[in-house]
C-alpha cells in the first residue's frame, strides 16, 4: 500500500495546469452529485443514480491517480460527462432553473472541453513518440 500512495503523491506532483483544472472541476461535480444524491435519497431511485454519478466521478480521480492509461480515461470522461449534462436536461424539463444545476453544468461544460484539450496533447504526444515521421511529400519515413 506505501507503493500505491507514493505513486499517487509523485503523480500529484507532476500534475500540469491543465490537469490539475480538469482534476478540481471532477470534484466539484462529484461532491455535487453526491450532495444532490445524499438530498434527493428519499424520493427514490433518483437519489440512487447521483450518488452512483457521484462515486463515478470519484473513481475517475483514482485511476487517474493510479497512472490509468489517459487516452481511455479522457475518452471515458468526455462520454460520461457529456452524458450526465444531458440527462440533466432531459429529466428536469422543463424545470432546469435549479442554480445548483445549472453551477453543475457550466462546471460539466468547461471539463468536456478541458478533456477534450488533455486528449489531443495526449494523443499529439503519443503519436509523437512514432519513430516514423511525415516526410515533406506526405509520406512516412522512418527515422
Amino acid at each position: 500500500m506505501p507503493a500505491v500512495r507514493s505513486r499517487m503523491a509523485a503523480r500529484y506532483r507532476s500534475l500540469t495546469t491543465m490537469e490539475s483544472v480538469a482534476v478540481l472541476l471532477v470534484l466539484v461535480t462529484a461532491l455535487v452529485h453526491l450532495y444532490e444524491g445524499v438530498e434527493d435519497l428519499g424520493e427514490g431511485v433518483l437519489g440512487v443514480m447521483f450518488i452512483l454519478a457521484g462515486l463515478g466521478f470519484l473513481g475517475a480521480i483514482v485511476l487517474f491517480f493510479l497512472d490509468y492509461p489517459r487516452l481511455p480515461l479522457y475518452i471515458v470522461g468526455i462520454f460520461y460527462t457529456g452524458l450526465q449534462f444531458v440527462l440533466y436536461f432531459v429529466l428536469r424539463w422543463p424545470n432546469v432553473y435549479d442554480t445548483l444545476g445549472l453551477f453543475d453544468k457550466i462546471v460539466q461544460l468547461v471539463l468536456m472541453l478541458v478533456l477534450v484539450e488533455l486528449f489531443r496533447s495526449e494523443r499529439a504526444k503519443s503519436e509523437g513518440d512514432s519513430p516514423e515521421t511525415p516526410a515533406s511529400d506526405g509520406t512516412m519515413t522512418e527515422d
